[in-house]
């Protein structure tokens, strides 16, 4: 920003005496301000709006966190003022690197106001109009918080990160957010699904393509899914890690289930498991950090309508508790999905309704004892099964030269060979 034009100044105050003291405050410094005292209207306008500076009066830390969430996901850049002597308000801000955020305590006399404003638009240069979007983590609960201090502070490393939690969790976001957050956010950020891969040879594990890429800027590969790779493969994949020519590249791999259970059960290797545990980051599932619900809902809320173009509305608190008393299976995948149908969520009966019936129904599925895992587990076993036959057959059955291939020791391919069936 520049202290010699009139900068455009948002600003939001629910209370009607204390947007008009703070409006007259900021005018008299000379700058331009649009005036806002709804939530609702002020991300209407936002976008078109463009602002410089945005500044906000709150002692609500919930508040704090729905607005900075969205201030966040729309440009990280965007430089904020918050009018509180809220402690929780304040810490938030103080250990929070993410955030362009100001804190101006009372007492608000105009001379403090302008010397606050103007110290901010010399911090800040300007509004960025192309910046990517951060990934945005939402929550307040101890263990969000703890994820994303760690995310934050992982940018300052190159090490190895292991992120472990259920199907829905936000493995792959938190991963973007450590990318986002070092030195190689410029780089590439590169997603194998393991699951998804056609495992017949090494090189179709990691592409050609994607290790040129890697090899010619580093940048960070994003391994989802790691527990489905198949032993046969799994030292394969340590000689990919090994390559010098990735040296410059952070692997951050994902998985469902704890690897070191299945280290415990020879189902994953244990020098690839030690090379990919240097961090470990477990994401609970949304059951167990339910106060983050109500936050969550109204940032999909708000930033489905920003990317539609809709007008934006709040949830009632009604709607809230119910999301909140509601199981979510698929963790928050499942939320976003539920709360990102354009045209249905302004019918509080049948919002409600249909959250009851979705409740019914996980109770019967969990009474009839279906568990996806063991399906999945079904499914790698075959797999496996079919590349241990065809290593074999490609060696014409002997056995040592087809462990050496496999880099298995020759043990663990007889074990194989009798728990598949394949004498």
């Amino acid at each position: 920003m520049d202290t010699s034009r009139s900068n455009k100044i948002v600003l939001l105050e629910d209370s009607h005496p204390g947007q008009g003291f703070l409006r007259t405050a900021v005018q008299e410094t000379g700058h331009l301000v649009y005036a806002f005292d709804e939530e609702t209207t002020f991300y209407n306008n936002f976008i078109s709006i463009d602002p410089d500076l945005i500044l906000f009066r709150s002692g609500s830390l919930e508040k704090v966190l729905r607005i900075l969430n969205i201030l966040l996901y729309i440009n990280f850049r965007h430089p904020v003022i918050i009018f509180s002597d809220s402690k929780e308000v304040i810490d938030l801000v103080n250990f929070n690197q993410d955030l362009r955020a100001t804190i101006c305590r009372p007492p608000y006399h105009p001379s403090r106001i302008k010397t606050t404003i103007d110290a901010v638009i010399q911090r800040f240069p300007g509004v960025s109009k192309n910046s990517r979007r951060m990934p945005v983590i939402v929550g307040n609960t101890p263990e969000i918080v703890r994820i994303r201090k760690m995310a934050a502070g992982l940018g300052q490393n190159n090490d190895a990160v292991l992120i472990q939690g259920e199907a829905g969790t936000g493995k792959k976001l938190l991963a973007r957010r450590i990318h986002f957050a070092s030195e190689k956010k410029a780089h590439a950020f590169i997603e194998v699904n393991i699951s998804r891969q056609v495992l017949v040879r090494e090189n179709q594990i990691i592409s050609e393509k994607d290790r040129a890429i890697l090899k010619d800027g580093g940048g960070t590969l994003y391994v989802k899914e790691i527990d489905s790779l198949p032993f046969s493969f799994q030292g394969m994949f340590l000689q990919f890690f090994q390559e010098d020519r990735i040296k410059d590249t952070r692997i951050i791999a994902s998985s469902e289930l704890k690897i070191d259970r299945l280290v415990q059960k020879e189902l994953f290797r244990k020098d690839l498991y030690y090379r990919l545990n240097v961090i470990k980051i477990d994401i609970p599932p949304l059951r167990e950090r339910r106060a983050d619900i109500p936050l969550l809902a109204d940032f999909f809320i708000t930033r489905n309508c920003i990317e539609s173009g809709r007008c934006h509305f709040n949830l009632s608190s009604k709607v809230k508790r119910a999301l909140s008393g509601y199981d979510w299976p698929e963790n928050v995948k499942e939320l976003e999905h539920f709360l990102s149908r354009e045209g249905e969520l302004d019918h509080e009966d049948l919002i409600l309704d249909e959250i009851s019936e979705m409740s019914r129904e996980s109770r019967e599925k969990a009474d009839k004892g279906i568990h996806l895992k063991n399906i999945t587990g079904q499914v790698v076993g075959r797999i496996e099964s079919e590349i241990l036959k065809l290593v074999l057959e490609k060696t014409n059955w002997n056995r040592r030269r087809a462990a050496e291939s496999l880099t298995i020791s020759y043990k663990s391919l007889l074990n194989k060979i009798k728990a598949y069936n394949l004498n």
